[in-house]
C-alpha cells in the first residue's frame, strides 16, 4: 500500500508548527520554479564529465 504525497505531508505537518514541506523528491516540482528536464539533463552531463 502506498501513501499519497498529500497524505504524507498531512501526516508530518499535523500537530506541528510546520506550515509546508518541500516534496520535490516525490513530485518533481521544485520550489525554485526554474528546474526542468533540460536543466536536470545539463546537471547530469556536467556530473559525468
Amino acid at each position: 500500500m502506498y501513501q499519497s504525497v498529500e497524505n504524507l505531508k498531512k501526516s508530518i505537518i499535523e500537530g506541528s508548527s510546520i506550515k509546508d514541506l518541500d516534496m520535490c523528491c516525490f513530485t518533481g516540482s521544485y520550489v525554485t520554479g526554474n528546474i526542468n528536464e533540460e536543466y536536470l539533463d545539463w546537471i547530469e552531463m556536467e556530473y559525468k564529465s
